[in-house]
């Protein structure tokens, strides 16, 4: 399934979607329009520690939390804030963690996300960043799922 802003750029026709051709003509004169950016979308899990060392225990006090990221997703939101229409082309897991960083997306208004592919099977990228005092220590990263952003997704914007 492809997200998009418009319900009606797509059809559902015999349990398949294909792209109405008269939609998909006015979507890229309306993508025309605004920035294109291509890269990544994820899931960044920020971990902030009270203490800079452990001292032998097993967890730090801290907090946890959960922002949309990505560069790619980064650079559109800040095109977005800024008033600047931009169309995202990326890929996201069909999972709890790809629609949050759609919603987040979609939230912003001018950001089109009716390029990013939803796909099955690897989950979205996540991103794991320890802080301490606001600078990032050391992370971890999957980036197993950056493989679905392929050029088919650019084709379309030749």
């Amino acid at each position: 399934v492809v997200s998009t802003q418009s319900t009606g750029d797509l059809e559902k026709r015999e349990g398949t979607r294909r792209y109405n051709t008269e939609k998909r003509e006015e979507m890229r004169e309306k993508d025309r329009d605004g920035v294109l950016v291509v890269g990544a979308c994820n899931v960044d899990i920020l971990c902030s520690a009270e203490e800079a060392e452990s001292s032998g225990k097993d967890l730090l006090k801290g907090n946890v939390r959960h922002v949309a990221g990505g560069v790619g997703r980064n650079v559109a939101e800040c095109l977005a804030r800024a008033g600047t229409p931009c169309t995202l082309v990326s890929a996201v897991g069909r999972d709890l963690l790809g629609q949050f960083v759609l919603d987040e997306c979609r939230s912003l208004g001018r950001l089109n996300v009716g390029h990013v592919r939803e796909y099955e099977g690897d989950s979205t990228t996540v991103a794991m960043l320890n802080l301490i005092q606001g600078n990032v220590k050391d992370g971890v990263a999957d980036f197993t799922g950056h493989v679905h952003i392929s050029r088919d997704l650019i084709t379309p914007f030749s």
